[in-house]
Protein backbone atom coordinates (compact mmCIF):
# COMPACT_ATOMS: atom_id res chain seq x y z
CA UNK A 1 0.00 0.00 0.00
CA UNK A 2 1.61 3.31 -1.08
CA UNK A 3 2.37 5.72 1.73
CA UNK A 4 -0.21 8.28 0.54
CA UNK A 5 -2.94 5.68 1.08
CA UNK A 6 -2.24 5.38 4.82
CA UNK A 7 -5.07 7.78 5.51
CA UNK A 8 -7.54 4.94 4.93
CA UNK A 9 -6.63 3.74 8.43
CA UNK A 10 -9.03 5.88 10.41
CA UNK A 11 -9.65 6.34 14.11
CA UNK A 12 -12.81 4.31 13.56
CA UNK A 13 -10.48 1.31 13.82
CA UNK A 14 -9.98 2.24 17.46
CA UNK A 15 -13.57 2.91 18.50
CA UNK A 16 -16.95 1.55 17.52
CA UNK A 17 -18.36 5.08 17.87
CA UNK A 18 -15.73 7.72 17.04
CA UNK A 19 -17.91 10.49 18.45
CA UNK A 20 -17.70 8.92 21.88
CA UNK A 21 -13.90 8.62 22.02
CA UNK A 22 -13.51 11.71 24.21
CA UNK A 23 -16.18 10.43 26.58
CA UNK A 24 -14.40 7.11 26.92
CA UNK A 25 -11.17 8.78 27.94
CA UNK A 26 -12.82 11.02 30.54
CA UNK A 27 -12.04 9.91 34.10
CA UNK A 28 -15.05 8.22 35.62
CA UNK A 29 -16.61 6.95 32.38
CA UNK A 30 -15.94 3.33 33.26
CA UNK A 31 -16.94 3.96 36.87
CA UNK A 32 -20.33 5.36 35.87
CA UNK A 33 -20.96 2.44 33.55
CA UNK A 34 -19.94 -0.10 36.19
CA UNK A 35 -22.04 1.45 38.95
CA UNK A 36 -25.05 1.66 36.65
CA UNK A 37 -24.60 -1.97 35.62
CA UNK A 38 -24.32 -3.03 39.26
CA UNK A 39 -27.60 -1.33 40.15
CA UNK A 40 -29.29 -2.74 37.04
CA UNK A 41 -28.24 -6.31 37.91
CA UNK A 42 -29.35 -5.80 41.50
CA UNK A 43 -32.80 -4.71 40.35
CA UNK A 44 -33.30 -7.94 38.36
CA UNK A 45 -32.66 -10.25 41.34
CA UNK A 46 -35.59 -11.87 43.10
CA UNK A 47 -36.45 -9.97 46.27
CA UNK A 48 -35.30 -12.87 48.45
CA UNK A 49 -31.86 -12.91 46.78
CA UNK A 50 -31.12 -9.22 47.21
CA UNK A 51 -28.55 -8.20 49.78
CA UNK A 52 -29.80 -4.99 51.43
CA UNK A 53 -27.87 -2.00 50.17
CA UNK A 54 -25.48 -0.89 52.95
CA UNK A 55 -26.19 2.61 54.31
CA UNK A 56 -22.73 3.86 53.27
CA UNK A 57 -23.06 2.67 49.67
CA UNK A 58 -23.16 6.13 48.06
CA UNK A 59 -22.88 5.07 44.42
CA UNK A 60 -20.07 6.74 42.45
CA UNK A 61 -18.45 8.44 45.46
CA UNK A 62 -18.15 5.14 47.34
CA UNK A 63 -17.02 3.31 44.21
CA UNK A 64 -14.21 5.84 43.69
CA UNK A 65 -13.15 5.60 47.33
CA UNK A 66 -12.95 1.80 47.14
CA UNK A 67 -10.91 1.88 43.94
CA UNK A 68 -8.53 4.52 45.32
CA UNK A 69 -8.01 2.42 48.45
CA UNK A 70 -7.49 -0.74 46.40
CA UNK A 71 -4.90 0.97 44.21
CA UNK A 72 -2.98 2.07 47.31
CA UNK A 73 -3.09 -1.49 48.60
CA UNK A 74 -1.85 -2.79 45.25
CA UNK A 75 1.12 -0.40 45.40
CA UNK A 76 1.99 -1.73 48.86
CA UNK A 77 1.48 -5.44 48.16
CA UNK A 78 3.66 -7.95 46.33
CA UNK A 79 2.23 -9.67 44.41
CA UNK A 80 -0.60 -7.18 43.82
CA UNK A 81 -3.18 -9.97 43.73
CA UNK A 82 -2.43 -10.58 47.40
CA UNK A 83 -4.31 -7.52 48.61
CA UNK A 84 -6.77 -7.95 51.49
CA UNK A 85 -10.32 -6.80 50.70
CA UNK A 86 -10.84 -6.17 54.40
CA UNK A 87 -7.87 -3.77 54.42
CA UNK A 88 -9.19 -2.11 51.27
CA UNK A 89 -12.53 -1.52 52.99
CA UNK A 90 -10.76 -0.05 56.03
CA UNK A 91 -8.67 2.27 53.82
CA UNK A 92 -11.81 3.39 51.98
CA UNK A 93 -13.68 4.02 55.23
CA UNK A 94 -16.53 1.67 54.30
CA UNK A 95 -17.84 -1.60 55.67
CA UNK A 96 -16.82 -4.92 54.15
CA UNK A 97 -20.47 -5.37 53.18
CA UNK A 98 -20.39 -2.14 51.21
CA UNK A 99 -17.27 -3.22 49.34
CA UNK A 100 -18.87 -6.57 48.53
CA UNK A 101 -22.02 -4.81 47.35
CA UNK A 102 -19.96 -3.31 44.52
CA UNK A 103 -17.41 -6.12 44.10
CA UNK A 104 -18.73 -9.56 44.97
CA UNK A 105 -15.33 -11.15 44.26
CA UNK A 106 -11.78 -9.90 44.75
CA UNK A 107 -11.17 -10.66 41.07
CA UNK A 108 -13.87 -8.13 40.16
CA UNK A 109 -12.18 -5.48 42.30
CA UNK A 110 -8.76 -6.19 40.80
CA UNK A 111 -10.12 -5.96 37.26
CA UNK A 112 -11.87 -2.68 38.08
CA UNK A 113 -8.52 -1.32 39.28
CA UNK A 114 -7.29 -1.82 35.71
CA UNK A 115 -10.08 0.22 34.09
CA UNK A 116 -8.17 3.51 34.18
CA UNK A 117 -4.98 1.73 33.06
CA UNK A 118 -6.77 0.41 29.98
CA UNK A 119 -8.43 3.77 29.28
CA UNK A 120 -5.04 5.50 29.33
CA UNK A 121 -3.47 2.71 27.26
CA UNK A 122 -6.17 3.09 24.65
CA UNK A 123 -5.77 6.86 24.73
CA UNK A 124 -2.05 6.47 24.09
CA UNK A 125 -2.67 4.13 21.17
CA UNK A 126 -5.17 6.55 19.64
CA UNK A 127 -2.87 9.56 20.05
CA UNK A 128 -0.01 7.65 18.41
CA UNK A 129 -2.26 6.74 15.49
CA UNK A 130 -3.33 10.37 15.15
CA UNK A 131 0.31 11.42 15.13
CA UNK A 132 1.21 8.78 12.54
CA UNK A 133 -1.63 9.67 10.16
CA UNK A 134 -1.53 13.41 10.83
CA UNK A 135 2.15 13.90 10.03
CA UNK A 136 3.14 15.18 6.62
CA UNK A 137 4.31 12.83 5.32
CA UNK A 138 2.71 10.22 7.60
CA UNK A 139 5.09 8.39 9.94
CA UNK A 140 6.25 5.20 8.31
CA UNK A 141 8.69 2.34 8.68
CA UNK A 142 11.34 2.68 11.38
CA UNK A 143 10.17 6.15 12.41
CA UNK A 144 6.70 4.83 13.23
CA UNK A 145 8.04 1.75 15.01
CA UNK A 146 10.48 3.80 17.08
CA UNK A 147 7.83 6.33 18.11
CA UNK A 148 5.44 3.60 19.23
CA UNK A 149 8.03 1.48 21.03
CA UNK A 150 9.46 4.39 23.01
CA UNK A 151 6.00 5.64 24.00
CA UNK A 152 4.80 2.22 25.17
CA UNK A 153 8.03 1.49 27.03
CA UNK A 154 7.67 4.74 28.98
CA UNK A 155 4.02 4.02 29.70
CA UNK A 156 4.76 0.54 31.02
CA UNK A 157 7.69 1.74 33.13
CA UNK A 158 5.48 4.41 34.69
CA UNK A 159 2.72 1.87 35.39
CA UNK A 160 4.72 -1.17 36.49
CA UNK A 161 2.40 -2.07 39.36
CA UNK A 162 -0.70 -2.20 37.17
CA UNK A 163 1.21 -3.94 34.36
CA UNK A 164 2.28 -6.57 36.89
CA UNK A 165 -1.35 -6.99 37.98
CA UNK A 166 -2.50 -7.32 34.35
CA UNK A 167 0.06 -10.02 33.61
CA UNK A 168 -0.69 -12.01 36.77
CA UNK A 169 -4.44 -11.99 36.19
CA UNK A 170 -3.93 -13.02 32.55
CA UNK A 171 -1.76 -15.95 33.64
CA UNK A 172 -4.22 -17.03 36.34
CA UNK A 173 -7.20 -16.81 33.99
CA UNK A 174 -5.32 -18.12 30.96
CA UNK A 175 -6.56 -15.25 28.79
CA UNK A 176 -7.33 -11.55 28.59
CA UNK A 177 -10.79 -10.75 30.03
CA UNK A 178 -13.45 -10.84 27.35
CA UNK A 179 -14.44 -7.19 27.82
CA UNK A 180 -10.86 -6.10 27.03
CA UNK A 181 -10.33 -8.20 23.91
CA UNK A 182 -12.19 -6.20 21.30
CA UNK A 183 -10.29 -3.03 22.14
CA UNK A 184 -6.83 -4.52 22.62
CA UNK A 185 -6.77 -7.45 20.22
CA UNK A 186 -9.29 -6.15 17.71
CA UNK A 187 -9.28 -2.39 17.21
CA UNK A 188 -5.83 -1.37 18.45
CA UNK A 189 -3.91 -4.34 17.09
CA UNK A 190 -5.84 -4.31 13.82
CA UNK A 191 -5.05 -0.67 13.18
CA UNK A 192 -1.37 -1.19 13.99
CA UNK A 193 -1.24 -4.05 11.48
CA UNK A 194 -2.72 -1.84 8.74
CA UNK A 195 -0.17 0.91 9.34
CA UNK A 196 2.76 -1.50 9.53
CA UNK A 197 1.84 -3.74 6.59
CA UNK A 198 3.35 -1.61 3.76
CA UNK A 199 6.76 -1.30 5.43
CA UNK A 200 7.58 -4.64 7.06
CA UNK A 201 9.44 -7.54 5.52
CA UNK A 202 7.30 -10.30 7.05
CA UNK A 203 4.02 -11.70 5.66
CA UNK A 204 0.97 -9.62 6.53
CA UNK A 205 -0.64 -12.57 8.28
CA UNK A 206 2.33 -12.73 10.69
CA UNK A 207 2.27 -9.10 11.81
CA UNK A 208 -0.38 -9.37 14.55
CA UNK A 209 1.27 -12.28 16.35
CA UNK A 210 4.72 -10.72 15.94
CA UNK A 211 3.47 -7.53 17.60
CA UNK A 212 1.98 -9.62 20.42
CA UNK A 213 5.25 -11.50 20.96
CA UNK A 214 7.14 -8.19 21.02
CA UNK A 215 4.64 -6.74 23.53
CA UNK A 216 5.36 -9.63 25.88
CA UNK A 217 9.08 -8.92 25.64
CA UNK A 218 8.55 -5.21 26.19
CA UNK A 219 6.48 -5.97 29.31
CA UNK A 220 9.24 -8.18 30.70
CA UNK A 221 11.83 -5.46 30.14
CA UNK A 222 9.56 -2.89 31.80
CA UNK A 223 9.20 -5.08 34.91
CA UNK A 224 12.90 -5.83 35.33
CA UNK A 225 14.46 -4.79 38.63
CA UNK A 226 17.57 -2.59 38.53
CA UNK A 227 19.67 -5.65 39.45
CA UNK A 228 18.27 -7.58 36.50
CA UNK A 229 18.74 -4.63 34.15
CA UNK A 230 22.37 -4.29 35.22
CA UNK A 231 23.04 -8.02 34.81
CA UNK A 232 21.36 -8.36 31.41
CA UNK A 233 22.13 -5.04 29.73
CA UNK A 234 24.95 -3.68 31.85
CA UNK A 235 22.92 -0.54 32.50
CA UNK A 236 19.86 0.67 34.38
CA UNK A 237 19.38 3.59 31.99
CA UNK A 238 15.87 3.53 30.44
CA UNK A 239 17.18 5.02 27.20
CA UNK A 240 19.58 2.09 26.75
CA UNK A 241 16.69 -0.32 27.14
CA UNK A 242 14.48 1.69 24.80
CA UNK A 243 17.20 1.65 22.14
CA UNK A 244 17.41 -2.14 22.47
CA UNK A 245 13.63 -2.52 22.21
CA UNK A 246 13.55 -0.39 19.05
CA UNK A 247 16.25 -2.57 17.46
CA UNK A 248 14.41 -5.72 18.57
CA UNK A 249 11.09 -4.53 17.09
CA UNK A 250 12.72 -3.57 13.78
CA UNK A 251 14.46 -6.97 13.55
CA UNK A 252 11.27 -8.88 14.31
CA UNK A 253 9.25 -6.90 11.80
CA UNK A 254 12.13 -6.64 9.32
CA UNK A 255 11.83 -2.86 9.09
CA UNK A 256 14.74 -0.84 7.67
Amino acid sequence: MPIQRRAIVQLTDFAEDPASVSDRFCPGHQRRATVAARHARYATLPIGDRVPRPPDADSAKTYDAILAAALREIDATDPPTGISVRKVAERAGVSLGTLQYYFAKKADLLEACLDDYHERLRGLATSLMQKALGSDPPLAGRAFVETVVRAFHRFTRENRGLLHLRIITNVVNGELPERRRNSMLGQQLGSAVKVLAPDVGIPAEDIALTVQVFAIGLSRVALMSDDEREMVMGSTDDEVHEDFLVRMACRLLQVD
